[in-house]
């Protein structure tokens, strides 16, 4: 990139300071080649990818170490804020389904082009297994909530009429033989009592 910035850089670079005056998540240059690859060509892309991944852990890594400090008025503040919901629903769960339609799309390729042994082979897939470990988690918590926000005489016959579906997932987890990752109850149940009903 030249030194004096073209006009198509220029309202790029006045957008970022008028929105983001005091951006700090990672350096102004890496979004800009982040955002508008076109006019801000740079060669070595995955080296850029790599670097804002690293700042943006390290965001994360900073945010853990005080947000727990605040007050819970001011923390649920920040979970209503539009900010944090979009993060949440067009960023964290949009990569998730679109891991899930680029996987589908990957077992397909692969269920055509392998045979007899190969195809018998499972690969151990370090991002399936935490995209389901989100799914559960995203399940578990927001089904402990319902049941939490429900009034208080319902809350043991809801728990019981769920146990049935715990049971049936983790039936079908042993069944096929750990292809299907086993299922953990929420908190809230006490595994040894939903096994022995």
């Amino acid at each position: 990139m030249s030194e004096i910035p073209t006009q198509a850089q220029y309202d790029v670079i006045k957008w970022l300071k008028d929105t983001h005056p005091e951006f700090r998540t990672t350096k102004r240059m890496n979004l800009l080649r982040l955002r508008e690859p076109q006019k801000f060509p740079y060669k070595n892309m995955p080296r850029l990818y790599d670097e804002v991944t690293e700042d943006l852990i390290r965001v994360f890594h900073e945010l853990n170490s005080y947000f727990y400090y605040l007050p819970v008025k001011n923390r649920m503040k920040i979970f209503q804020s539009s900010d944090f919901n979009r993060f949440v629903t067009s960023e964290w769960l949009q990569t998730l389904q679109a891991y899930d339609v680029q996987n589908a799309e990957l077992k397909k390729i692969k269920s055509k082009s392998r045979k007899d042994k190969l195809k018998k082979k499972k690969e151990y897939d370090v991002n399936q297994a935490l995209s389901y470990q989100n799914y559960q988690n995203m399940f578990n918590i927001g089904l402990e909530g319902l049941i939490n926000s429900m009034p208080q005489e319902f809350q043991s016959y809801i728990s019981s009429q769920l146990k049935p579906m715990f049971k049936l997932m983790q039936s079908i987890s042993r069944f096929t033989g750990n292809q299907v990752p086993y299922v953990h109850y929420p908190d809230m149940f006490q595994e040894h009592n939903i096994e022995n009903n």
